[in-house]
């Protein structure tokens, strides 16, 4: 049988008029390595992001895949350079430990990219959110990340015992230089178990922030195009369509969610913020998976900020549920006489529970911004003049 040669690679052949050197069975043997490692790298990734990538299309989350992807990335590239070393290694455990440290890389870049990903992503894309903690890591995410890198780490140790064996028998059944069905198959083989393995991991660290998001754009998406009782149709489909009752009105078609707070301890509690292309603003609060109440965003800053300009006490206004410190209600009230009786008030930006909220006045080019925390108890946290 002819000797494999470099020209072309692993899937060229033998027998050209022009003569080649040969390639070591080694370099053979290394080459197969990577491109093994980086079906399985990509192969993992599938599993722990594919079903996000398909599901996450009805939430119209913005932003979502070039993080995603960049994942997806790093991690094939992480799969392929582990392949192309426990290649190298004479000895299968050593094959075995760089596989377990792809798996806890891998595992550790998906259970962080939704908080810490996403916060890097909201300082660039918006400066003057630069250094807030958007998305700090949830604890109750923890154990979720730490059981979710079970499967894959067994799934992948294992495989990377076997690494060296079914490489040999990749090269050994290659004919001139080409991959063979036979070859193939052994490439390929063992690529559903380590999807299968990612979709384990992205039962435990994906679905929990999934379902909730998912949730309720189906209860808008279902009470924007019913025009009957909401209570009877949450009845007939176990759904709480009943939740958007009160922001009924503001429902279109057209609408981004985003993350507001995540808790996934033991109050499973988030808030999702739903901006409608009408210009409505409305939170829903999702409690164990299950869409609780849904109810408009801005009334609790114009009220509270009302009260602070005028000099008053936000214990008047009770459903404000706003928190400012003696200084910031000092300095507000202060400046209220340059923003007029009756400011005009407006949400400037927001990222996650983080939202600048920008009073003026109708009357002249003054006006002040301030930044406040929380989607459910408002705090001040600082106020700056602006024109």
């Amino acid at each position: 049988m002819a000797e494999p040669t470099t020209r072309g690679g692993i899937l060229s052949a033998p027998g050209s008029s022009t003569a080649a050197p040969t390639t070591p069975p080694a370099v053979v043997q290394q080459q197969l390595g990577t491109l093994a490692g980086a079906l399985m790298g990509l192969s993992l990734a599938a599993g722990i992001w594919g079903p996000d990538a398909l599901a996450m299309r009805a939430a119209h989350l913005p932003l979502y895949y070039p993080p995603v992807l960049i994942a997806v990335l790093a991690v094939t590239a992480l799969g392929a350079l582990a392949g192309w070393l426990a290649a190298g290694t004479a000895r299968n455990i050593l094959g075995a430990l760089v596989w377990l440290a792809v798996t806890l890389v891998s595992v550790f870049m998906a259970g962080h990219l939704p908080f810490e990903g996403r916060t890097l992503l909201a300082w660039l894309v918006d400066r003057r959110f630069w250094g807030l903690p958007i998305y700090p890591f949830d604890t109750g995410a923890q154990w979720r990340l730490a059981v979710g890198a079970f499967f894959p780490a067994l799934a992948l140790v294992a495989l990377g015992l076997l690494h060296e064996y079914r490489l040999e028998g990749i090269r050994s059944s290659m004919s001139a230089q080409r991959l063979t069905a036979r070859a193939w198959l052994l490439l390929l083989l063992p690529l559903p178990v380590v999807f299968a393995a990612g979709l384990a991991a992205d039962g435990l660290i994906n679905t929990p922030l999934r379902v909730p998001m998912l949730g309720v754009a189906q209860v808008i998406q279902g009470a924007t195009d019913y025009r009957g009782d909401l209570d009877a149709l949450s009845r007939q489909t176990e759904i709480n369509y009943s939740a958007v009752h009160s922001v009924r009105a503001e429902l279109v078609p057209g609408f981004r969610l985003t993350y507001g707070e995540v808790d996934l301890g033991d109050a499973q509690t988030l808030v999702v913020v739903a901006d409608f292309d009408n210009g409505a603003w409305i939170n829903c609060s999702v409690l164990v998976q299950r869409v609780s109440r849904c109810q408009h965003a801005l009334p609790p800053y114009v009220q509270g900020l009302q009260l602070l300009l005028a000099g008053q006490d936000l214990s008047q206004c009770p459903d404000c549920q706003m928190q400012a410190g003696a200084d910031w209600q000092a300095w507000l009230s202060d400046h209220g006489r340059y923003t007029g009786a009756t400011p005009r008030i407006g949400r400037v930006a927001q990222s996650g529970s983080y939202v600048i909220m920008r009073a003026a006045n109708p009357a002249s080019v003054y006006a002040v911004e301030c930044l406040f925390h929380g989607n459910r108890t408002l705090e001040l946290v600082h106020c700056a003049e602006t024109s």
